[in-house]
């Protein structure tokens, strides 16, 4: 899988029947009906839009705290006028069944092989130092806030992964 698919695949949903959901508003909106060729084309364009945050998030921190609080806003608000964009003229579709627990499971599979098993175990590992960093912050440092932020996160991104090298094996 290469990573225009891996984007799509966080976009886009595919229902056991084959067809292509697009939900930009998530559960509080309507669903609409995506071609293979829009879902590609969608993807690169927010593919382009995730470099362009990279780039930026590189730059602004220089120049103080509220600029990043600005940027982070602006880009999330134009995130979802892409989303907007995206669904202008789109037929709409009905509310897809709920997946069966065998079609839900074959899709975490499929995402985690998508991954791969070396980048699952580094982002495990990743994930879990980031935790111990965040409670070593509070203990040495005495930054709570660090700690609790941290290690929330980051100890929630580590039981995805773990979860994710358990769909990794299933058959």
């Amino acid at each position: 899988m290469n990573i225009v698919d891996f984007v799509a695949r966080g976009l886009f949903y595919r229902t056991e029947d084959e067809r292509i959901i697009f939900r930009p508003w998530g559960s509080f909106g309507p669903c609409f009906l995506v071609t293979e060729q829009q879902r590609t084309a969608r993807a690169r364009i927010q593919l382009g839009f995730y470099c362009l945050m990279l780039g930026g998030i590189a730059i602004v921190p220089s120049v103080g705290i509220f600029h990043v609080i600005a940027y982070i806003f602006v880009a999330i608000i134009f995130n979802y006028l892409m989303f907007w964009l995206f669904a202008r003229g789109l037929p709409k579709t009905d509310l897809p069944l709920p997946p069966s627990p065998e079609h839900r499971k074959a899709q975490l599979r499929e995402l985690s092989q998508s991954l791969g098993k070396p980048l699952l175990w580094a982002l495990t590992i990743s994930s879990a130092l980031f935790t111990l960093v965040g409670v070593l912050a509070a203990l040495f440092i005495g930054n709570w806030t660090v700690a609790i932020v941290g290690g929330l996160f980051f100890g929630a991104c580590t039981l995805v992964f773990i979860n994710r090298l358990r769909h990794l094996n299933d058959d």
